[in-house]
């Protein structure tokens, strides 16, 4: 296996077989992750992650100082799971681990406590038609007349393991097992088969819903385990060739990354509405001979966005880009571009708050910029990316507070 480690916006040179692979993964995924120049890879914008094609394994670490790519496995484990444990998978990369083979060890460790505390289930309500009583009369079933015919029709309860979540995890330990070596192989055979009385279900990745990964029962163990199992149905791209594996990835916009998950971050307070439209709304229409085009805008954050009135408490925008005001002069902290946009947003908007959110090393107050005569306040706003996950999002949060008061 040849292994490289390279940063955010480059290329890499590899061998010419796994260049082929490379090609019929380019066509299958539209070319969504990286382009081909003779046997160079060549990575789009701001993607990061991992990726395996054949025996050529690439790493590809952000572009900035802010952060590392754990934090990018973390963030992304936290948009899907919104989950602070102590025990979550996202804090488990924060300590530094991430990537595929962190996933299938940690996997079968937490798989392997669970089965060993015990499956549970859920009580499910059955009906079925017998000629003696076996539960509850069903009387909205109960026909007199048919009885003789179809039997009495009776209602239980029935408690069975065969549940969502353990169908879920029961097809993460299927699609491991032809991608580890023996050794991993034969401990998830062993636990595949306290999983021989669980169904076999197709798993459309693009259909998961968060909702199926939710465990409500006394096995402290099903949380984590539906977490990982999650990364690997969701987030694991595989494709396999006669048995062995051809290629697979984890791989992300660091820049849609960044902001999608600052936006979890503040849409999981009660004290204020966070939210970001579905789809752009339009400011202009451009008008050439015949062509008509239209212009949108879509902020990445609107505190308290009231539709009717087009209008919010607040507007931010959140901003990929490391954020050191301690080695720059200040005026040159904050790009010029960032701020007339903000400018625009408070306009259209009806707001005269808001402010740029960046990833830092440290922590920094959010720093004030006053506009004109004095009516419009915008605020340089960032998150200490070197802090645990829950101090990091507690520090935003009330940031955010002090600043729409």
């Amino acid at each position: 296996m040849e292994k490289h480690v390279i940063a955010e916006n480059s290329k890499i040179r590899i061998n010419h077989t796994d260049i082929e692979i490379a090609k019929e993964l380019l066509e299958e995924t539209d070319g969504a992750y990286f382009s081909i120049d003779g046997e160079n890879i060549v990575f789009k914008p701001y993607i990061v992650g991992e990726i395996r094609i054949g025996d050529t394994y690439i790493l590809i670490n952000p572009r900035h100082e802010a952060y590392g790519i754990s934090d990018i496995f973390a963030m992304a484990t936290y948009i899907d799971t919104g989950s602070l444990n102590s025990s979550s998978l996202a804090n488990n990369y924060e300590s530094g681990d991430y990537g595929v083979e962190t996933i299938y060890v940690e996997f079968i460790a937490i798989v392997k406590k669970l089965v060993n505390y015990g499956l549970t289930g859920d009580f499910q309500t059955k009906h079925n038609f017998s000629h003696s009583v076996s539960g509850d009369l069903d009387f909205e079933k109960y026909v007199r007349q048919t009885v003789p015919m179809t039997g009495i029709p009776n209602v239980y309860q029935n408690y069975d393991i065969n549940t969502r979540y353990n169908q879920l995890i029961k097809s993460a330990i299927k699609k491991m097992l032809t991608q580890v070596d023996d050794t991993s192989k034969k401990e998830l055979l062993h636990i595949f088969e306290y999983y021989k009385n669980i169904d076999e279900v197709i798993i459309n990745e693009d259909l998961l819903d968060k909702k199926d990964f939710v465990y409500y029962g006394t096995n402290p163990h099903y949380d984590l385990a539906l977490e990982y199992a999650y990364a690997i149905l969701k987030n694991l791209k595989i494709k396999y060739h006669n048995g062995s594996i051809e290629y697979y990835s984890f791989l992300y916009n660091s820049n849609n990354l960044f902001e999608e998950y600052i936006l979890v971050i503040l849409k999981s307070e009660k004290k204020f509405a966070a939210n970001k439209w579905m789809s752009p709304k339009p400011f202009a229409l451009i008008e050439h001979k015949s062509e008509e085009s239209i212009k949108s805008y879509s902020p990445d954050i609107l505190i308290n966005y009231v539709d009717s009135l087009n209008g919010a408490l607040a507007v931010f925008d959140v901003k990929n880009k490391f954020f050191n005001p301690d080695t720059v002069k200040l005026s040159d902290s904050v790009n010029n571009g960032d701020i007339y946009q903000l400018l625009f947003y408070f306009a259209r908007l009806k707001t005269s708050v808001g402010g740029l959110i960046y990833p830092a090393k440290k922590r920094y107050e959010p720093i004030r910029m006053v506009l004109g005569d004095y009516s419009e306040e915008m605020f340089f706003v960032s998150i200490d990316m070197s802090k645990s996950l829950k101090d990091r999002h507690d520090t935003l949060i009330n940031d955010i507070i002090s600043i729409i008061r």
